[in-house]
């Protein structure tokens, strides 16, 4: 929000309505700027939602696997219990990376901005 105030704040202390060809010039880079900042919200809101279904995803997860309708023998029960956190287990780390790596994207525009934006970041 830095950049977006200190884009207007000439605008509404030293333009008056008056001024024509300064006037437009600010207008229009109001405008690419306040453009450039609905498009990063939009991105930060469309990653907070793939991480919402990633979370969605993580919680679904089934961590023990029964099968009611057969015995098993013990050894049998825990290798096949096994194999399944195993397999569950490299479901969750690749669940793991998307987040990283939407995160970082995610990041990725607000890295250069002020240290009020970056405290909120956090």
């Amino acid at each position: 929000m830095d950049l977006v105030d200190q884009q207007i704040k000439p605008g509404l202390i030293k333009l008056k309505w008056s001024s024509k060809g300064i006037l437009e010039k600010f207008v229009f880079d109001c405008r690419k700027i306040c453009n450039e900042m609905f498009s990063k919200l939009k991105m930060f809101k469309s990653n907070t939602e793939k991480i919402d279904q990633k979370c969605q995803e993580i919680s679904s997860k089934i961590l023990v696997k029964l099968d009611k309708k057969k015995a098993v023998e013990l050894d049998k029960f825990e290798r096949d219990q096994k194999e399944h956190r195993e397999n569950i287990l490299k479901q969750l780390k690749t669940i793991f990376e998307d987040i990283r790596r939407i995160l970082c994207e995610t990041y990725e525009p607000f890295i250069s901005q002020s240290k009020d934006i970056q405290s909120v970041w956090r």
